[in-house]
């Protein structure tokens, strides 16, 4: 651990962050409800802890996160599937990240 922040503090957030995202985005999805705002301002939440992540232990396991996190914003969620898959390989990049430390 070479960065200014335990791992522990810095990536499980991140992951535990990015999987409420998800959960809300998928309890929209299936409940036909529209909890836009809340997902948002959730992701926004979990962009933010990421960036903290990567500047406090930089690491090659921050970069195809890091590029989910980019792409996810240019999907759209009603129009196609694609949210979803990126959703998905965000998560299992949240997973390597916090499984790497």
């Amino acid at each position: 651990m070479n960065g200014l922040l335990p791992i522990a503090f810095a990536d499980l957030p991140v992951l535990l962050l990015y999987m409420a995202t998800m959960t809300l985005g998928v309890g929209a999805r299936y409940r036909q409800k529209s909890f836009g705002m809340w997902h948002h301002t959730l992701f926004f939440i979990t962009c933010a802890a990421f960036i903290i992540s990567a500047l406090s232990d930089l690491r090659v396991a921050h970069a195809p996160a890091a590029a989910v996190l980019i792409a996810m914003p240019l999907t759209r969620p009603r129009r196609s599937r694609r949210h979803d898959a990126i959703a998905v390989l965000g998560l299992l990049c949240m997973i390597l990240l916090v499984a790497t430390a």
